[in-house]
């Protein structure tokens, strides 16, 4: 009996590792509707009509992400090889509804559950030297907690996110530049390197110019 066992699972010992890698997709005509379970109205009232669904493999729902309609951007803002875009700390963007457990960019477990996505800058200080090159940043906070769109003071954010994850750092994911045209989007792409799987959705700011972003949703920075 044992014989026969190991017999049966040497061809899965024997996989290569890219074989067990996990899959993510963005499927075609899934869009699910805002939630509402826990969300406020008026956040509700400034989320776009439909989100993106992102899966595991075709079918097991993993996040679905809400942007908001539009948003308010720095005047005269230029993006540097830091810092991306022009939102203000604390700023609302949108909702995240995870249907199973995931992890943040520093690889913190984020239990299922809907929460309200802000925008954060990382600190330059010497806690966070070699953890990313950009600094920005989205925050998650729980959306039973934070019911109304107006950007939330620094410190504020800082301590609500760190519920999400129960520890005493902010629970964040991290955003990157949108290497394709506007509208190619919604897309998911896959950085090989770190193993990240990037959320690239189209937003506009409050004027109606295109403001698409990037979100890693999946991966974290190296240790």
């Amino acid at each position: 009996m044992r014989i026969r066992t190991w017999l049966f699972l040497l061809p899965l010992l024997c996989l290569p590792a890219w074989a067990a890698a996990v899959d993510y997709r963005l499927p075609p005509n899934a869009t699910p509707e805002p939630p509402t379970e826990g969300v406020s109205a008026e956040i509700q009232e400034q989320l776009t009509a439909a989100g993106q669904r992102v899966t595991r493999g075709q079918r097991v729902p993993f996040c679905d992400v809400w942007l908001a309609r539009s948003w308010t951007t720095q005047a005269d803002f230029q993006p540097t090889a830091a810092v991306i875009y022009p939102f203000e700390a604390g700023q609302f963007l949108g909702v995240i509804r995870y249907a199973r457990k995931g992890t943040d960019f520093r690889g913190q477990e984020v239990p299922s559950g809907v929460y309200v996505m802000r925008y954060g800058l990382q600190p330059v200080d010497g806690n966070h030297v070699g953890t990313s090159v950009i600094r920005d940043f989205v925050l998650l906070t729980p959306a039973d907690m934070d019911q109304t769109v107006a950007p939330m003071e620094e410190k504020a954010l800082a301590k609500l996110s760190a519920q999400v994850a129960g520890g005493t750092h902010p629970t964040m994911l991290s955003l990157r530049l949108v290497p394709q045209d506007a509208s190619a989007l919604p897309a998911l792409r896959h950085e090989e390197e770190g193993d990240l799987w990037i959320l690239e959705a189209a937003g506009q700011s409050a004027g109606g110019e295109a403001l698409p972003v990037a979100v890693v949703l999946v991966g974290h920075a190296a240790e």
